[in-house]
């Protein structure tokens, strides 16, 4: 369309030439109106920009005007003289006006190309700060969730806690990457891949963020061990990797490690933000540690491993719900040591408790583990035996009572003479035991019964099993 339409403007300049020619040649004495059709015709073609047809007008015009002076009368030739000036300086107003349009041209193309720039850079701006606002959200979104994980991992009591829920939360936090958690004493078996991950923990952390560029300082025996764990690590699709040891300095004691790892690069503000979580995991995992060393001295007897009176009648009780739920047989046994008074004021107290630990590893060998067994106060023990009815108990009491009959505590002559030598100490144990029936309202009911069989037993001549 624009080049029909340039056409179109270059055939009407030509036509307006020819008819300002022919009107000159047909009508010579209006050759002074001439010139303004003729500068019509210039600037036609000064806007088309046909610069040859532009140059033949302008020098067309000025040789009619010069030959119109020559011929035409000289009452006329101050007219064609001014008009050919002002022709010329036309001609000259046009070729300036293009120039300082040029100008305008170059300078509007210049301050777009620094608008565009500035347009470009400003975008950058928008997009960089986007990406930081994002990135900023991203880390407060994080640290809210880290404060979280802070005040609950304060209120757990048990590892599987502590387990299942970071399992959980590091999914949400690092979504991209694998993450494990290895707690001492709890988690049983460790992967392949994370022993070998293991092995780069020179210190309690280790920052991998390239494994295929990583090259720690080796000496000459462990340069063949590393380049195959690093080549079966590769292998297994790791390339970038965090592990963090939770160790207590003070206890000396090592609680677990924290492993994360990727085929990505893990970057180092995640490396920051993981060694932020493992201070904390590393806190609870030693509070569990705690809270469960207490608890053991709470239920358990010091000295001999067995649970304490209290627990045990809260064991009982559970056990004597469950009886009644699903109707099972149960039955409990009350031991005594015969004459530990005496071995006590005879030996001492040490050999007396030697002979306390000695029953109780005899009770913890022979029972299985669904058996509960207390100490139940100084030299008496107790053993509930779930699913179990009288006479196999009996017959367990009675097995337990020949095994207590074959063992000896070697002593020290010294302890009860001048003379140098050993002393074979013998103890026996007398039982009281019974089976549950409906018949006790309470617990405390089914415990005094056994205990009464057990004073049958001790008042029949000791040493034997009594059952009711």
């Amino acid at each position: 369309m624009k080049a029909f339409l340039q056409s179109l403007l270059d055939l009407f300049t030509f036509c307006l030439t020819v008819i300002t020619v022919w009107l000159i040649i047909r009508y010579p004495c209006y050759v002074n109106y001439s010139f303004l059709l003729f500068g019509v015709s210039l600037l036609l073609a000064h806007i088309s920009k046909f610069l040859f047809f532009e140059i033949l007008i302008l020098f067309g015009s000025i040789f009619i005007g010069i030959l119109s002076i020559y011929f035409l009368p000289s009452s006329n030739n101050m007219v064609i003289i001014s008009e050919m000036v002002s022709f010329i300086l036309w001609y000259l107003l046009l070729l300036r006006l293009d120039e300082i349009r040029e100008k305008q041209q170059v300078l509007f193309f210049e301050n777009r190309e620094n608008l565009e720039k500035r347009i470009g850079e400003i975008k950058y701006n928008i997009n960089y700060l986007r990406t930081e606002i994002k990135k900023n959200l991203g880390k407060i979104q994080n640290y809210k969730i880290v404060e979280e994980i802070i005040n609950k991992l304060a209120s757990f009591t048990s590892f599987e806690e502590i387990n299942f829920y970071l399992s959980e939360i590091f999914v949400k936090l690092f979504p991209w990457f694998v993450t494990y958690i290895y707690i001492e004493g709890y988690t049983k078996q460790i992967e392949p891949v994370l022993q070998k991950l293991f092995t780069f923990l020179e210190k309690d952390s280790v920052y991998v963020s390239d494994l295929s560029t990583y090259l720690p300082f080796l000496k000459p025996y462990q340069v063949v061990d590393f380049y195959r764990t690093k080549e079966y690590l590769l292998k297994n699709g790791i390339n970038s990797f965090v592990c963090v040891r939770f160790r207590r300095e003070k206890e000396n004691e090592d609680l677990g490690y924290l492993v994360v790892y990727s085929k990505h690069k893990i970057e180092e503000e995640d490396f920051r933000l993981i060694l932020l979580l493992s201070s904390y995991i590393e806190i609870a995992i030693f509070n569990v540690k705690l809270y469960e060393s207490i608890k053991e001295l709470a239920i358990t007897d010091s000295l001999t491993g067995l649970y304490v009176q209290r627990y045990f009648k809260e064991l009982l009780t559970e056990k004597l719900k469950m009886y009644k739920y699903y109707k099972k047989s149960l039955s409990m046994a009350m031991f005594d040591i015969d004459n530990f008074k005496q071995i006590n004021d005879t030996y001492g107290h040490n050999i007396g408790d030697e002979v306390l630990v000695k029953f109780a590893n005899i009770l913890t060998t022979r029972l299985r583990e669904t058996d509960i067994i207390a100490r139940y106060g100084g030299d008496e023990f107790i053993v509930v035996f779930p699913n179990t009815d009288l006479n196999n108990a009996i017959n367990i009491c009675e097995e337990i009572r020949n095994l207590v009959m074959k063992e000896t505590i070697v002593v020290s002559k010294n302890i009860t003479s001048m003379k140098p030598g050993l002393v074979r100490i013998k103890f026996f144990v007398s039982c009281g035991v019974s089976s549950y029936s409906e018949n006790f309202s309470t617990t405390e009911e089914f415990i005094d019964y056994v205990d009464k069989l057990l004073y049958k037993a001790k008042q029949s001549g000791k040493n034997k099993v009594v059952w009711g």
